[in-house]
């Protein structure tokens, strides 16, 4: 049954989002976060067969991409619409600490080693999955659904084509 009335507060009603939604994606986005950072856990402290010692960029390339990864999924569950400076830094520094302190405790495990140049990766790969993550949080909390052009100008959310509009014959 849908209710068919003029009130502008219902057809507004039509744009947001519910709540549990946003709650549940988030919580989604939150578990597979703790589940990615429990396999890369897992996986750079599992021991190194001796078989395949041989020092390959290919190596370094695995800590930035995998680093890259906890980076975009630890600004999907915890971001917000447009990141600022502190909520980055914040990030930046405590994913850098975890990268360290993974590099580090890599000593006592069987055939792994604490490498500087895997943090080194492991830190461009935090920075560069923090910064695309940003950049689309950014182009995506300037476009609307409910754009619309009135008297010239651009209307920028569904709230505001709401609160502008005046019956006619109201000056």
């Amino acid at each position: 049954m849908t209710l068919r009335t003029n009130n502008p507060w219902h057809t507004l009603a039509r744009y947001m989002p519910a709540k549990r939604t946003v709650g549940a994606a988030m919580r989604r986005a939150s578990l597979l976060l703790a589940a990615y950072w429990v396999v890369l856990g897992l996986s750079t402290h599992w021991p190194r067969n001796p078989v395949h010692e041989g020092r390959l960029p290919i190596d370094k390339l695995a800590h930035l991409v995998s680093f890259f990864g906890l980076a975009v999924l630890w600004a999907r569950a915890f971001g917000q619409k447009r990141p600022g400076w502190i909520w980055l830094a914040n990030s930046w520094l405590l994913l850098a600490s975890y990268a360290a302190l993974d590099e580090f405790t890599q000593q006592w495990c069987i055939n792994r080693t604490c490498d500087f140049w895997d943090w080194v990766a492991n830190l461009i790969g935090i920075t560069t999955g923090l910064t695309v993550s940003t950049v689309i949080a950014y182009a995506m909390s300037r476009k609307s659904p409910g754009t619309a052009l009135s008297a010239g100008r651009q209307l920028r959310t569904p709230l505001e084509a709401v609160v502008s509009h005046r019956p006619p014959g109201n000056p």
